[in-house]
């Protein structure tokens, strides 16, 4: 089982590593580290600790698609592993036709998306 450190290490690398707005990352890392370091996660189960540093980084960055997630079971973070998981949302994607449902031809050349 990973430490609090250990998961919040990780946490702030992939965010750093590949999130959306990098200009945000810093504000991000320093807020959630100086928690860290006053102790604030000291105790908390490993669901309260992910709710825990949600919050704090959404008080940095307010976007709701950041944030932390436990699960049970062990999640890889190899890279072999996302491409599997990746192929097969692009498959899905394929097979649902991207979300278009409908394309139509209309006079004047003009052709409405139903998505």
């Amino acid at each position: 089982m990973p430490t609090h450190e250990e998961i919040i290490e990780r946490a702030l690398e992939r965010i750093g590593a590949g999130y959306v707005f990098p200009e945000k990352t810093e504000a991000i890392d320093a807020a959630v580290r100086r928690r860290l370091a006053a102790g604030e996660y000291d105790g908390l189960d490993e669901r309260v600790l992910c709710e825990a540093v949600t919050a704090h980084i959404q008080e940095v960055c307010p976007d709701k698609h950041l944030r932390l997630l436990w699960s049970e079971e062990p999640q890889s973070l190899e890279p072999e592993d996302q491409d599997a998981g990746r192929a097969a949302f692009l498959a899905l994607l394929e097979a649902e036709n991207h979300g278009v449902r409908r394309v139509e031809r209309l006079e004047a050349s003009t052709a409405p998306c139903t998505c």
